[in-house]
C-alpha cells in the first residue's frame, strides 16, 4: 500500500512539475514583494550601491567603480529605475526578482541530486527563510549572486552528470 502511495505522489510530482514551480516562485515573490514595501531601512552597501547606479546612469562609471569594487548589482538597478521612477524602490525589486528566482536554480539543482520529493520540501523552506526573505527585500548583492550562482550549480551539476 505504502509503494502504492510513493508512486502516485511521485507520478503526481512529475505531471505537475511546472505549476508546482511557477507556484513556489509566485509564493517566493509574493513574500518578498511584501517585505520591500515593510523594509524600512537601508544597508550602508545599500546606499553606495544606489550612489554608483546613479553616476552610471549619468555617464560617471570611472567615478561609480572608485566607491565600491565592480559588481553588476547597480548595472542592473538601472533598468528597474527606468520603470519605478525611485532608486531606493528599483533597487529593492532587483533584489525581489533575483532573490526570487533563485528558486529555479535551487529546485532544479536539488532535483537533480535527491529527487524531487527533497527538492519541494527544500524549495518551501527557500521560499519561507528569514533571511533569504529579508535580504531579498534589502538594497543589498546577495539575492542577485545567489540567481548566478544557484545556476552555475545547476549547469555544472547537470554538465558533469
Amino acid at each position: 500500500m505504502r509503494e502504492t502511495h510513493n508512486t502516485e505522489l511521485s507520478d503526481f510530482f512529475a505531471r505537475h512539475e511546472g505549476w508546482i514551480v511557477s507556484f513556489l516562485l509566485g509564493l517566493a515573490f509574493a513574500v518578498r514583494l511584501y517585505l520591500v514595501f515593510h523594509t524600512y531601512l537601508i544597508t550602508h552597501d545599500g546606499i553606495l550601491y544606489i550612489k554608483m547606479s546613479k553616476l552610471i546612469s549619468q555617464g560617471e562609471v570611472g567615478a561609480a567603480f572608485q566607491l565600491l569594487f565592480f559588481n553588476l548589482y547597480p548595472l542592473m538597478t538601472i533598468p528597474f529605475q527606468q520603470i519605478f521612477n525611485e532608486w531606493e524602490l528599483s533597487a529593492q525589486m532587483v533584489s525581489a526578482v533575483f532573490g526570487s528566482l533563485t528558486i529555479i536554480p535551487f529546485y532544479l539543482l536539488i532535483r537533480s541530486i535527491f529527487g524531487r520529493t527533497v527538492a519541494l520540501i527544500s524549495s518551501i523552506f527557500f521560499v519561507f527563510h528569514p533571511y533569504l526573505a529579508r535580504f531579498s527585500a534589502e538594497v543589498v548583492r546577495g539575492p542577485a549572486f545567489w540567481f548566478f550562482f544557484m545556476m552555475a550549480l545547476w549547469v555544472g551539476w547537470e554538465a558533469i552528470s
